[in-house]
């Protein structure tokens, strides 16, 4: 099922938290349980979407990935991103 768009970054934080500490359970517990075929599949192309999320930002904030999270430009990025969204939303509403 989808999120709603008014809580699907609130809903997918917390079962991407989750997902995360699974994965650092799987790398740092030597007694935790292998992952199936099918969540492995997923677990993986999890990552890839992760890291295009921060591809994505990054590009919007100008910087490579690496340089956005040796600072606070992530968070500056989106915190923009939305900004110009509300922006144009106000100008659409005049058109």
């Amino acid at each position: 099922m989808s999120n709603m768009s008014y809580c699907r970054f609130q809903n997918t934080l917390q079962d991407f938290c989750d997902c995360r500490n699974a994965m650092e359970d799987l790398m740092n517990d030597s007694r935790a349980q292998p992952l199936s075929r099918d969540e492995l599949a997923a677990a993986k192309l999890l990552a890839e979407q992760a890291q295009y999320f921060l591809q994505v930002i990054a590009d919007y904030a100008g910087q490579s990935v690496e340089e956005m999270l040796d600072n606070d430009s992530a968070q500056n990025a989106i915190e923009q991103a939305n900004k110009d969204a509300a922006n144009n939303e106000c100008e659409d509403d005049f058109e």
